[in-house]
């Protein structure tokens, strides 16, 4: 438990293998989950005992020290929609068919602005710069890009929110070529 407790402290957890269903406790304190580690969303290529860090921010001062100079093993993009979740409640129709009316933003066009790739060296400059990439682009607003340690390497995460930039523009011309409005 005290090494548990020792690897959650530094932001690290182990994946866990899913438990073994056919295994049953007489002890009833056995059956209560051990909360100590963070809870981490499983990759498809996770492997139960592999060591793994919490997604951070380049701005993590634990982050920066773990990653820096790390090879990139895997770059996560995840483009979500202008409204993603869907809030409940009886506007959720209007949300969702404003989802569906917007073109989304492709994996593609926020790699091809990120300055990192695969097998490129981790660096918090690169990751800082690649955010401002993105904050310059009109129609996403992105979160912070994070990053993680996996063994030896590091995966990062870019997720961007879709925005809506179809805006009504009233125009009112005269016949000199003058514009009002």
């Amino acid at each position: 438990m005290a090494v548990a407790l020792a690897l959650s402290v530094c932001g690290v957890a182990r994946a866990q293998a899913p438990p073994d269903s056919s295994a049953v406790s007489a002890d009833s304190s056995a059956a209560i989950p051990d909360t100590t580690l963070s809870p981490i969303p499983a990759l498809p290529d996770t492997v139960p005992g592999q060591l793994e860090a919490a997604y951070g921010p380049a701005s993590d001062s634990l982050v920066r020290r773990t990653c820096e100079g790390r090879p990139i093993r895997r770059v996560d993009v995840r483009c979500m929609s202008i409204f993603d979740p869907v809030p409940e409640g009886r506007f959720s129709p209007v949300y969702s068919s404003a989802n569906r009316l917007h073109v989304r933003t492709r994996q593609a066009t926020v790699r091809s602005q990120l300055l990192i790739a695969p097998g490129q060296t981790w660096t918090a400059d690169k990751i800082f710069e690649s955010q401002r990439l993105l904050r310059d682009l009109e129609y996403v607003e992105p979160e912070v890009i994070r990053s993680r340690l996996v063994d030896d390497s590091v995966n990062v995460l870019v997720t961007t929110h879709d925005q809506w930039t179809t805006q009504p523009e009233l125009n009112v011309e005269r016949g000199g070529g003058l514009t009002y409005g």
